[in-house]
């Protein structure tokens, strides 16, 4: 796995409540991932037509029921996926991305310790552990 400067989530893996939705000209395009400073999305070829790197666009991001208006650049894009930096969004998106990204953020602090990947005898021993 490489190295990241900053930690990114698969937006799939989150529940459906916090979901994040990338609208574009009233179109709804799920996002694959997300940082703090960029999103990534699906679009399909077709509908990506013009999006060029350094390209900017505005658009908004839907959690649940909240609207952020976000400005956006074209980073990348490849067949069906589109890499956007965001340029300018507001307070309670960033921090709501920043929330997404904690259980990221964690993991890149985690080191293997002299018992990691070591089966548990049984669950009790764990439980125990973990109290």
């Amino acid at each position: 796995m490489r190295n990241r400067r900053r930690p990114r989530a698969l937006s799939l893996t989150l529940p459906n409540s916090r979901q994040p939705v990338f609208v574009l000209e009233k179109e709804r395009y799920l996002l694959r991932n997300l940082s703090e400073s960029g999103i990534g999305v699906w679009i399909p070829k077709e509908k990506a037509f013009g999006l060029t790197p350094k390209t900017q666009i505005k658009g908004d991001i839907v959690i649940d029921r909240l609207i952020h208006p976000v400005t956006l650049e074209v980073v990348h894009s490849a067949k069906g996926y589109v890499g956007l930096k965001i340029l300018h969004s507001d307070r309670d998106l960033a921090r709501i991305f920043r929330e997404l990204l904690e259980p990221s953020n964690y993991a890149t602090e985690v080191i293997p310790t002299d018992r990691s990947g070591k089966e548990e005898v049984c669950g009790r021993e764990l439980a125990l552990r973990l109290v």
